[in-house]
């Protein structure tokens, strides 16, 4: 799944799995420019969530993608977005 990000305000964001599902790492994340063309991306570890933080500048479109690591999660994965 793919969400469109433009931040009003140049700065640092942080981008990160909210664990609905417990301790483990449930989506992978990447941040792409505007072409689609991956920028960052965090796969998470065996025992930590997925967590980008970047410097993004306003006006600009991103995407965020989020990829489903783990069948065994229904409805997908959530993220949180803050800047830092």
């Amino acid at each position: 799944m793919y969400y469109a990000f433009m931040p009003n305000i140049s700065g640092n964001y942080k981008i990160y799995d909210e664990k609905l599902y417990g301790a483990g790492t449930d989506i992978a994340i990447s941040i792409l420019d505007g072409s689609l063309n991956e920028i960052v991306s965090d796969n998470g570890g065996t025992d930590s969530s997925a967590s980008i933080t970047k410097y993004l500048s306003a006006g600009r479109m991103y995407f965020i993608q989020i990829t489903l690591k783990n069948d065994t999660v229904s409805g997908g994965g959530c993220i949180g977005v803050t800047k830092v």
